[in-house]
């Protein structure tokens, strides 16, 4: 199991992985995302690849990227070293998946990682 920096970087370069996969897709499947999507209430490509990427991905190390995200606050704190441009790519990756679309699907992120600070 990955731990802190490690975690944060493979979820860093996971999701980027991801974000362009799904870009090729919703560009591929354009035209099946636009008219047969649409006309059968259909999740949107672009929603349900980010919604896959929350569910298998994010949740299940959800408590294991909060931690890491905490020490490393932590240690910036105390004066140590931390890599500031990753953190704040795993905050933004954080945000986006507690993105009103996605909240319905599962936990709503953002406010897992306030309660957690506040402890």
């Amino acid at each position: 199991m990955l731990h802190n920096d490690d975690l944060l970087d493979v979820l860093n370069k996971k999701w980027i992985n991801h974000e362009i996969m799904v870009r090729w897709m919703q560009r591929f499947f354009q035209y099946l995302d636009r008219f047969y999507v649409e006309i059968n209430s259909l999740t949107p490509l672009t929603d349900q690849g980010y919604k896959i990427f929350k569910g298998v991905i994010f949740q299940p190390l959800i408590g294991n990227i909060t931690e890491a995200i905490l020490n490393n606050i932590r240690r910036e704190r105390e004066g140590e070293l931390v890599q500031v441009d990753l953190l704040k790519k795993v905050i933004d990756i954080f945000l986006f998946l507690s993105n009103e679309k996605l909240v319905h699907e599962s936990i709503n992120c953002k406010k897992y990682l306030e309660d957690k600070i506040k402890e």
